[in-house]
């Protein structure tokens, strides 16, 4: 048996399991396109009546068939789950969805990786941000929320500036930014009459409070002048996952690609597909109010060193030529030469305009 098979066969079980409490119930196959290479083929199930429909993927269960579980009891458990959802599943209503005055209230921020999401990025409203795009969505429950695409965007009749303008107003509002040093995050998780000793803090996590899609405060409007502030000046950012950035002080004492060797084996080791926002570090330069790559950080430091020192052997050098010799540079003398040749120029001229004897 191959997936499609096995979705055909689930549809069929899952319309006649559910039918029995959802007369009108429809399960449907459909390929959902998804940021963060998670776009799959499953099933949508919508109840009657009902506006918006649910979509799941399949691939997990499938592969538990092929590991020799029961078909019969693991498409019944999963009956049993849809039920439970069906009946958490708020009440859609597609005249709010569409009227964007009432929706732009609810609108969040999601960070991704414009790598691997290239053709999702080109249908969807964004903000580049280095090698981040900012996307934007609508949230609609507790726990379900609608990626705004181009198409959406041209039936409210916005511009995509719009929508940046108002998903940077009122995100803020309901997913407020939260910065904690990563002592207050473990001091959390200890059991009760455990204690950690307090320490400065090196790291901080930076996220929103129920932490969905929280690495999108990074777009929020001065996030990073707030997040310097706290930390105490210029920082590294570590992209943990699409739910939390990392902070770390750049005080000198941390190299940005020893950083990026830690963000990569993570990435590799603990971090689901799905979730992975970036393999590279970023850094805030909060003199220069300046988000970039880490990378680009460094090179721009090792540039501004170079000028440096190519500018200081060149004063050093015309300096110790007049203190040695008693005579100046040749590019001196010429810019001296000049100047005095231009005032008697402007004598010259002066001469020439001063009436003779006879004119007066």
């Amino acid at each position: 048996m191959n997936y499609e098979e096995f979705l055909n066969e689930a549809k069929e079980t899952l319309t006649m399991l559910l039918s029995e409490d959802y007369p009108g119930i429809s399960v449907t196959a459909v390929d959902v396109e998804k940021m963060q290479n998670g776009s799959y083929r499953g099933l949508s199930v919508r109840e009657d009546g009902q506006d918006v429909a649910m979509t799941m993927n399949l691939e997990p269960l499938f592969e538990e068939v092929l590991e020799g579980g029961q078909k019969e009891l693991i498409l019944g458990k999963f009956a049993r789950e849809i039920r439970e959802r069906l009946e958490d599943m708020p009440v859609f209503d597609i005249g709010e969805i569409s009227n964007y005055d009432v929706m732009k209230e609810n609108l969040s921020i999601q960070m991704v990786s414009i790598q691997g999401n290239e053709h999702m990025l080109s249908e969807v409203p964004h903000k580049v941000m280095a090698d981040l795009a900012a996307v934007y969505r609508v949230q609609v429950g507790r726990d379900t929320s609608f990626l705004v695409t181009d198409k959406m965007l041209k039936g409210y009749g916005i511009s995509e500036k719009q929508l940046q303008a108002d998903a940077e107003r009122y995100a803020p509002q309901h997913a407020p930014v939260s910065i904690r040093s990563m002592f207050e995050v473990i001091a959390e998780m200890m059991p009760p009459g455990m204690e950690m000793p307090e320490q400065d803090p090196q790291m901080f996590v930076a996220t929103v409070q129920d932490q969905s899609y929280g690495a999108g405060v990074i777009a929020y409007p001065h996030f990073m002048e707030m997040a310097a502030e706290r930390i105490g000046g210029e920082f590294f950012v570590l992209p943990s996952s699409v739910h939390e950035v990392l902070l770390v002080p750049d005080n000198g004492e941390m190299d940005w690609k020893e950083l990026e060797n830690m963000v990569r084996t993570v990435n590799e080791t603990t971090v689901e597909p799905q979730e992975k926002l970036s393999d590279h570090v970023y850094h805030y330069d909060s003199q220069e109010k300046l988000f970039e790559l880490a990378s680009s950080h460094g090179l721009r430091m090792a540039e501004k060193r170079l000028e440096h020192v190519a500018e200081r052997p060149q004063k050093e050098t015309a300096k110790s030529v007049q203190e040695k010799t008693g005579k100046k540079s040749v590019l001196e003398e010429l810019r001296n030469n000049k100047a005095v040749c231009d005032k008697e120029n402007a004598k010259h001229e002066r001469h020439k305009m001063q009436p003779g004897r006879g004119e007066r």
